[in-house]
């Protein structure tokens, strides 16, 4: 066997290995993929989160400074003025409330799993299947086995 078959042999390994890393890996272009999305979903949860601001920020504007609200409000919690009478309604939703979700948790990101044993393994299988093709070729071709040699060699 010449020692360059060796080095192909090597190198067609560490290919194997370094392609399955490049894909597959924990910053390859899967993984690469996955945090982009969750960069993009992150940046959607963060404007909304913005818009969801602005809006208490005008809430609380108008509580302390527009009369209609503060009386409304003060309604919603069942106070009312002098000379006021409270009428229900039946079948009547009341005034809806602000929509938001305190305390929410924003989305995790997914791990990724680090499969770089399994590259190696299969990296250094490559490298073995490479080195023995060509004895087990060169033992077919030439029409010896094992045990002729042992006879000659007697």
């Amino acid at each position: 066997m010449k020692p360059s078959w060796l080095v192909i042999a090597a190198l067609l390994g560490l290919g194997v290995y370094l392609a399955l890393e490049l894909l597959f890996g924990p910053y390859g272009f899967i993984a690469y993929r996955q945090l982009e999305r969750f960069r993009e979903r992150s940046v959607l949860e963060l404007n909304e989160l913005h818009r969801q601001t602005e809006e208490l920020q005008r809430q609380v504007r108008m509580l302390t400074t527009d009369a209609e609200t503060i009386r409304m409000e003060a309604r919603d919690i069942g106070l009312v003025g002098r000379n006021e009478v409270v009428l229900r309604l039946e079948n009547r939703d009341p005034r809806p409330r602000h929509r938001y979700m305190p305390g929410t948790v924003p989305a995790e990101m997914t791990r990724v799993r680090d499969n770089r044993p399994l590259f190696r393994s299969v990296g250094f299988t490559v490298f073995l299947v490479a080195l023995l093709v060509p004895l087990v070729g060169t033992r077919a071709t030439t029409g010896h086995t094992l045990s002729d040699t042992r006879d000659e060699t007697a």
